[in-house]
Order: C-alpha cells, then sequence, then structure tokens
C-alpha cells in the first residue's frame, strides 16, 4: 500500500536522522500500551510510525514490532498485530495519503488501535521549509475522520491540543 510519496520520506528520513528529538516520544505512552495490551490478552503489538523505536525500548515485556517508511531498516510492510499504536503520526502523514494510512492502519489492526493526535501545528520544519504538519484539524474533526475506519472506545485529552483515544476496528 503506498502510504507516502518518495519525496515526503526523503525529508521524514533526513529529520529522523538530523534531529534526535524527532520521533522519540513514543515511550510516553508505555503504560497505557502495557495497560491496553493486558486488556485483549495479548503482547502482540505494532507501534505504527515508530521513529526511534523508544515505546519498544520502553516495554521490552511485550512483542513490539516497529514501522516507519521514513526510517529504512523498519520500513517493510507491517504485519497485522492485536494493538496497533499509533502516536503522534496521523498529523504529519501527507494529505493526499490519509486515506491510504488509515486503510493500512484498519488492515494491520486486530483488537484495538491506540491513536494520539495533537490537534496544532508543529514549529519543527522539514529541509525544503515545510512545517512537519500536513493537517491540523479539531477534536471532532479528527474522530469524525477516524470513526469512518473504527468504532471509539475511549477519548482523553492530554492537554489544550493533545488526546489519546483507543478504537475497535470498523467491521
Amino acid at each position: 500500500m503506498n502510504t507516502i510519496t518518495d519525496d515526503y520520506r526523503a525529508l521524514q528520513t533526513e529529520m529522523h536522522s538530523r534531529r534526535e528529538e524527532y520521533g522519540a516520544a513514543g515511550g510516553q505512552w508505555a503504560q497505557l500500551v502495557v495497560d491496553v495490551a493486558n486488556s485483549v490478552g495479548s503482547k502482540d503489538v505494532l507501534d505504527y510510525g515508530a521513529g526511534k523505536q523508544n515505546l519498544a525500548k520502553s516495554v521490552p515485556s511485550l512483542n513490539i514490532k516497529s514501522f516507519d517508511p521514513a526510517i529504512p531498516e523498519i520500513s517493510d510492510t507491517p504485519n497485522p498485530a492485536d494493538v496497533v499504536v499509533c502516536t503522534h503520526v496521523l498529523p504529519f502523514v501527507e494529505a493526499s495519503k490519509l486515506k491510504a494510512v488509515m486503510e493500512d492502519l484498519k488492515r494491520v489492526t486486530k483488537k484495538t488501535l491506540v491513536v494520539a493526535i495533537s490537534t496544532n501545528e508543529s514549529s519543527k520544519l522539514m529541509d525544503n521549509g515545510e512545517s512537519v504538519t500536513q493537517t491540523v484539524l479539531d477534536y471532532p474533526s479528527w474522530i469524525e475522520y477516524i470513526s469512518k475506519y473504527f468504532v471509539l472506545l475511549s477519548f482523553n485529552r492530554v492537554n489544550n491540543n493533545d488526546f489519546i483515544s483507543t478504537w475497535l476496528p470498523r467491521s
């Protein structure tokens, strides 16, 4: 499935290699991911948009597979997993590829999808001068969009601009 253009992949790969903090926040969701995995009785987890793979490093007790199309070592098409984690990824997906990414998330999610989103634009810029944020939507718009593919299970605001949610695959 084509979820990223070659040009954007190159820009994202450069951001990951140049900026130590870029794609490094996955570990902050470790306890939530453990709780979700326990709730579905599985250790089978896919970190979709894994960046620096800090979620997998933070939770060695789970079988966390990492996928990120901008990181060559983990860019192979991922296999489905019981729990799929997609934190701070969707706003950075090219608008023209958002539908393909959502369809791919639906394909790989067997039981539960965990999504974290910031609703404001990032101040980080890519080498071409563009913001890394490709899609800026408010909470209701993100919920409405994701609901086309998944059923909302839980929703929590982290702060004024961020939320974390869990979803079940829509049949």
